[in-house]
């Protein structure tokens, strides 16, 4: 009876969570097991059996979860370190939700594997996916230099260089995970995090999706509006220039300062995408160069066939772009223009001259062709009367008598 009353005392002092698997930490000085499901990991809380304040933790595998980094449309992350290894990561857990869908769990741990296979400088390194208690989880490597989006808040409008390098960088990450056979399909300022020296690097294919299944895919419609890709809205299958048009869209919104299309509720959003005329850069970025804006402009045409086909394509044409925004100040680019339009009304001045001169003779031409054969034109009686005149006159032959 002492025990069971013992075991009821402490099944009071650490209540259990209906919504989420129980995680346990051991209080520091009593060691006694303390249910902290309902406190998230770096929070601090009262110790039922000390009093003392503590700093929740969650443990998975070998991860021991310190504090929630942030939250997304597949889950929560969070800053760990991983206690085999030694080494600091980033978790990220699952909603269980999407947990519970059939298949759900069989396909992204497919996905997370590939991933975890990709060794690339601009793709971020996955370290683990596994399910504990009945909490899925993906462990990664740890970016600690923010995210694109965290830039464009900060600063408002990026450089044009630094959003160009910005955008070779993640299409290089994008293209190594395409030749394995992944769409990222959900490209956005978000999913591009920093290195601690500043490298790009592509992040969550928690909503990639094998090529060949792509293609042939109409069912929901994940992703970010801002960022999405017409074809993808409606239904038509995705491939690379999907990834290439979102891409295009986050670096338009990096130096715009503003996404290629902004409404007041997401499905006008997503109709602009789809029913909205063409927006150019230059519109909301005049101070980048006309070749930044041809390679931003064409990225983001509404058939994809009209767009780069590929990633070499994209990345040669943003380097390109980059090499120029290098090499031809904004000033000169100006001068050039201005000066290729003076150039031109120059050039139409004497076509105009030109054309006014060969008219001019024509019309000489033709009056003194009509003068002359005014003056050269004989009167068919004077002719006759002078051809009468000019003729000896013969004497009447006379008339025979009878």
């Amino acid at each position: 009876m002492a025990e069971e009353n013992a075991t009821q005392d402490e099944s009071a002092e650490q209540p259990q969570s209906q919504s989420q698997p129980q995680m346990l930490m051991s209080c520091p000085e009593t060691g006694k097991p303390i249910d902290v499901s309902a406190v998230e990991p770096g929070t601090e809380f009262q110790s039922p059996y000390t009093g003392k304040t503590l700093i929740s933790e969650w443990r998975l595998g070998p991860y021991v979860l310190k504090k929630r980094l942030g939250s997304g449309g597949m889950g929560t992350i969070y800053l760990a370190v991983d206690e085999k290894l030694g080494r600091t990561a980033c978790v990220k857990i699952l909603k269980p939700e999407l947990s519970k869908q059939p298949g759900f769990l069989e396909t992204f741990a497919k996905e997370a594997q590939i991933t975890a296979s990709i060794s690339h400088p601009n793709v971020v390194q996955v370290y683990h996916f596994g399910t504990e208690r009945g909490v899925s989880y993906l462990a990664m490597e740890l970016l600690n230099g923010g995210s694109l989006d965290d830039l464009m808040n900060r600063e408002g409008k990026l450089s044009e260089q630094r959003a160009l390098e910005i955008g070779i960088q993640a299409a290089r990450g994008l293209k190594e995970a395409f030749s394995r056979g992944l769409l990222h399909r959900d490209v956005k300022p978000g999913n591009v995090l920093f290195s601690h020296d500043g490298t790009a690097k592509i992040v969550d294919f928690g909503l990639s999706m094998p090529l060949d299944e792509a293609r042939e895919y109409d069912g929901e419609v994940w992703g970010t509006p801002y960022y999405v890709a017409p074809e993808k809205l409606d239904s038509k299958g995705e491939d690379c220039r999907s990834d290439i048009y979102s891409l295009a869209a986050s670096l338009f919104h990096a130096m715009a300062g503003r996404a290629p299309f902004e409404a007041d509720t997401v499905s006008l959003v997503a109709w602009k995408h789809l029913k909205a005329g063409r927006v150019s850069l230059k519109t909301f970025a005049p101070h980048i160069h006309n070749e930044t804006a041809r390679v931003i402009n064409r990225a983001l045409e509404r058939e994809p066939s009209a767009r780069y086909q590929n990633y070499d394509e994209f990345i040669d044409a943003l380097e390109y772009a980059l090499k120029t925004s290098k090499e031809v100040p904004l000033e000169e680019e100006k001068k050039v223009r201005d000066l290729t339009g003076a150039q031109a009304e120059q050039r139409l001045g004497l076509y105009i001259m030109a054309a006014a001169i060969i008219l001019g003779i024509v019309i000489v031409t033709l009056f003194l062709v009509f003068n002359r054969a005014k003056q050269e034109r004989v009167d068919p009686l004077q002719l006759e009367l002078e051809l009468a005149r000019q003729t000896p006159q013969q004497p009447p032959s006379p008339t025979p008598v009878k």
